[in-house]
């Protein structure tokens, strides 16, 4: 479990809004606001205010209003998607959802809207990777075969070799990068 928790770890920090009634902007962290600017169209950028939002975030909040419950029953509701693809930047992945509970039946009157850059997916230079860390062509074969999702069993029959022997080019593997499992292995090689 620590294994996923330093992969967690080393993930982007969240852009974070939080939008009061009449769509005004109450917070937002830093991430959030390097992210804006993106979001907005090329001849808005400068121009924004406190108040003003992306076109793609009032969207979003106007579909989470749209769908929004009406029996004060808010909290644990799906929250609003959308994923966008700004010409200025990284795409990215915006989650709306009231975090306010209503009293008396009235509606929630803030929303959080969590912005997400989605980082594409990118090939590891496995010869870069190889004189790094000093590796045989064996162990770096191994390697990308690690990064591909086999399985121990299914490496040794692509490489014509035991299941023990691709347990030991594993551990040097682990042994010169300084981890301790096939998952901090391919955290190390992204």
């Amino acid at each position: 479990m620590n294994n996923v928790l330093d992969i967690i770890k080393k993930r982007a920090l969240p852009g974070v809004l939080i939008i009061g009634p009449g769509s005004r902007l109450l917070y937002a962290n830093k991430e959030a606001l390097e992210m804006l600017p993106a979001l907005h169209d090329s001849a808005r950028n400068a121009g924004m205010t406190q108040s003003s939002l992306p076109p793609a975030i009032d969207e979003l909040c106007d579909r989470l209003g749209h769908s929004g419950p009406t029996d004060g029953s808010l909290l644990g509701e799906a929250p609003v998607c959308e994923i966008i693809d700004p010409a200025a930047g990284l795409p990215c992945s915006l989650r709306a959802f009231y975090i306010d509970s209503s009293e008396r039946g009235e509606q929630p009157r803030h929303i959080m809207v969590l912005v997400e850059r989605i980082v594409e997916k990118h090939d590891v230079d496995f010869t870069r990777v190889q004189s790094d860390y000093g590796l045989t062509k064996r162990e770096t074969e191994v390697m990308r075969h690690i990064c591909g999702g086999m399985t121990n069993r299914e490496i040794a029959e692509k490489m014509f070799i035991s299941e023990y022997t691709v347990k030991d080019h594993i551990k040097k593997i682990m042994k010169t990068m300084k981890v301790s499992s096939r998952s901090e292995i391919i955290a190390t090689l992204r």
